[in-house]
């Protein structure tokens, strides 16, 4: 039967303040592990690492056994959509990848206290209408374009529509990673939204989280997150993302959890692992 390959995102475990990332990122390999996502966190300098310490960071983690799946790109209104689209496609193609993805919307930058108010309908849609012009745009070179949610797409309405089905229903080109635990933690049923989806979706995001919120300081104002556990132990119906996620062909199921509490992250992406294995689902 097939299954899964787990894979993580450096997100939550990489700690700032490692000496040497690798020295985890091969722990984490020997787990089990076959893929990581975002190479630009193993350079440790996610917004702006230079090419050649990302091709050094992808060799390194190949070497290791761990594929490389994504590069990351932001939909940012103040940069010149040709520049934009031209960095992506650089970073992406000269270490040999075929996707990139938006990490966060415009929407989602209010809910994370970046605004001080929410966007107008208009300044949203016009986001979505960036996304798609670069998916289109990066397609021709052979790199699919995909968005990871938070909860503020499903919640966020538009006209009485969530601004992620708003996302959808308003790009071709654009594809999904939907944050399964984002999706939950919304209210929403992340197997139903990955039917929906149908072949927009390129990949999944596996977050769990535990009952009650943790408040954090923000640029504008305090903001409550999640109390984000690892994943298998939280609210999340792991079996049944992984299990829908391996019926529509996807690949990897990527772990992440954006901060620890009760478990270093050594430990955490151990558990995750094994949790995902005890499922059947997973190699």
């Amino acid at each position: 039967m097939a299954k899964l390959k787990a894979a993580m995102i450096g997100t939550g475990f990489i700690p700032r303040d490692i000496e040497d990332p690798f020295d985890l990122l091969k722990k984490f390999a020997d787990i089990g592990y076959k893929g990581f996502e975002v190479p630009d966190m193993a350079a440790r300098n996610m917004m702006g690492a230079s090419l050649d310490e990302l091709k050094e960071a992808v060799k390194k983690l190949r070497d290791l056994g761990l594929e490389p799946l994504s590069t990351i790109a932001f939909a940012n209104p103040s940069v010149d959509t040709d520049t934009l689209i031209k960095n992506i496609a650089e970073k992406t193609l000269a270490y040999g990848l075929t996707r990139t993805t938006f990490m966060v919307s415009e929407v989602a930058q209010y809910r994370f206290g970046q605004y001080e108010e929410p966007l107008t309908y208009d300044a949203a849609m016009k986001n979505v209408e960036l996304m798609e012009t670069v998916a289109a745009a990066l397609k021709k070179e052979g790199i699919v374009t995909c968005f990871h949610n938070h909860d503020e797409e499903f919640l966020t309405c538009y006209k009485g529509v969530p601004f992620y089905y708003l996302m959808a229903a308003n790009t071709d080109d654009l594809k999904f990673e939907l944050d399964c635990g984002w999706a939950t933690y919304a209210g929403f049923n992340p197997v139903q939204v990955m039917k929906q989806l149908g072949d927009r979706l390129c990949a999944v995001h596996i977050k769990d989280f535990a009952e009650g919120g943790v408040e954090q300081e923000r640029k504008t104002r305090t903001i409550v997150m999640p109390r984000f556990t690892t994943p298998g132990t939280g609210k999340l119906d792991l079996k049944g993302c992984l299990q829908q996620a391996l019926d529509m062909g996807i690949d990897y199921a990527i772990i992440e959890q954006d901060f620890m509490y009760n478990l270093d992250p050594l430990a955490t992406v151990t558990a995750a692992y094994y949790n995902m294995k005890e499922t059947g689902l997973v190699e």
